[in-house]
């Protein structure tokens, strides 16, 4: 017994040079994480490993702005021989998961408050027209087409965004939205309102008597 005690001990105890490692790993990370955060201008925040941020000078972060790793943040101010004036703006004491991709060619606003979770997707634009005048045609190159066919997106506050969402402008997300894991956002929300699915519809409203309740 005291022998089977004394093992299993041993096994939950951290090598020395293991814990030495992880120590000096966060402390890199936190330095890291300080110096990008210092030349964007995003006061008391945090980039997890791989933050890539490019067009900074069109970023503005609120404080205490927070992100896992693999970040891929991204105001375009040129592609394809054309110019852009995007805008991306995020609120105070956003937090973003895991593998967040957000690229802007007109605007993007995220408000105070909100939760984005892992893989998720957030375009003001497209590769290429679909609909209206000057349409890209099938036979181009893909990464060859002009940016286009979107629109502005403005989220409120204290929005929720589940995993791997795609979210594509123009679209407005009221304060409080929910949109569920997997979803494709095309259209307006509501402020108070959970929506979910491919292309995402209401699937319920807040009441301030019942609680959420089935649309």
């Amino acid at each position: 017994m005291i022998r089977s005690f004394t093992r299993s001990l041993r096994l939950d105890v951290e090598p020395p040079l293991l814990a030495v490692g992880r120590v000096s790993n966060r402390a890199y990370r936190k330095l890291a994480s300080a110096i990008l955060g210092a030349q964007l201008h995003a006061p008391a925040s945090f980039f997890g490993p791989r933050a890539e941020v490019r067009g900074g000078r069109q970023i503005t972060f609120g404080a205490r702005f927070s992100c896992g790793s693999d970040l891929w943040l991204e105001a375009v101010t040129s592609y394809e021989g054309e110019m852009y004036s995007p805008r991306i703006t995020i609120g105070d004491d956003v937090s973003f998961s895991n593998r967040v991709h957000i690229t802007a060619i007109t605007s993007v606003t995220i408000g105070t408050g909100c939760l984005i979770g892992s893989g998720v997707y957030i375009s003001d634009h497209n590769h290429g027209r679909y609909s209206g005048s000057h349409q890209s045609g099938p036979l181009g190159l893909p990464a060859r087409r002009p940016l286009g066919g979107g629109g502005p997106i403005a989220m409120g506050q204290n929005v929720w965004i589940g995993d791997n969402a795609a979210l594509i402008g123009p679209l407005r997300i009221g304060d409080g939205a929910v949109i569920g894991a997997n979803s494709v956002v095309t259209r307006d929300v509501p402020a108070g309102t959970i929506v979910g699915g491919v292309p995402a519809r209401p699937l319920k409203s807040w009441s301030a008597s019942d609680g959420w309740v089935r649309i």
